[in-house]
C-alpha cells in the first residue's frame, strides 16, 4: 500500500455545477410552475429555483473540468490498482433520528477520502463500500474504487477483505429507551 492524493481539482463546485444544470433541464416546467412550491421538502424547492441560475457556460465549463478530472485519474491509476480511503470522514447518523432534525455535517478533514466520492462519480468510475468497524457504537465504512470497467477487481478486493475480517457479521448495539 502506498499512500497518495487526489488530483487537485474543486470536485465539489464541478459536480455541484452539473448536477444543479441537469436538475433545471430535467425539472424546468415543474421548477416555472408553482407546483414546485407543493413539495414537502423546502430546502429542495430552494435548490430547484437556484439551479435555474446556471448558464450554459457554467455547464460547459464544468463538463471540460470534468474531461481533465477524468485524464488525471487515468494517470493516477497507472499507479495505483484500487484507491482506498473512509467511505465517510464523520460518523452516521444515528437510525433513530428523524431526517429533518438531522443536522447536515461538513467534515473538517481532507484528504484522499474527502473528494473520492465526488471524483469517482464524476470519472465513471466504480467503487463500493465495506463495513470495517465502528466509532462510538455507530458503523463506519472503508470506501475502494477502482479504475474504469474494474468491477471484478473491487468485488474480489472485498470479498478478501471480509474472509480476513468480520466486520461484515458485527451489528451496532441496539439504542437504549431514552438514548
Amino acid at each position: 500500500m502506498t499512500e497518495t492524493r487526489l488530483p487537485d481539482f474543486p470536485y465539489g463546485p464541478v459536480i455541484g455545477t452539473i448536477i444543479d444544470s441537469e436538475a433545471a433541464s430535467i425539472f424546468e416546467v415543474l421548477i416555472r410552475s408553482s407546483q414546485v412550491d407543493t413539495l414537502a421538502d423546502q430546502s429542495q424547492i430552494i435548490g430547484l429555483k437556484a439551479s435555474m441560475n446556471y448558464s450554459a457556460i457554467d455547464y460547459l465549463k464544468a463538463m471540460r473540468v470534468r474531461s481533465q478530472i477524468q485524464d488525471a485519474f487515468r494517470k493516477l491509476f497507472a499507479d495505483f490498482d484500487l484507491l482506498l480511503a473512509p467511505t465517510r470522514f464523520s460518523l452516521p447518523d444515528r437510525s433513530d433520528q428523524p431526517f429533518d432534525e438531522t443536522q447536515r455535517k461538513r467534515p473538517e478533514q481532507r484528504g484522499v477520502g474527502s473528494g473520492l466520492i465526488q471524483a469517482s462519480n464524476l470519472c465513471g468510475l466504480p467503487a463500493l463500500t465495506v463495513p470495517c468497524g465502528f466509532a462510538n457504537g455507530l458503523p463506519i465504512g472503508l470506501q475502494v474504487v477502482g479504475p474504469a470497467f474494474t468491477e471484478n477487481r473491487l468485488i474480489a478486493f472485498a470479498r478478501e477483505f471480509q474472509k480476513r475480517t468480520n466486520f461484515h457479521k458485527q451489528h451496532p448495539p441496539a439504542p437504549t429507551a431514552g438514548a
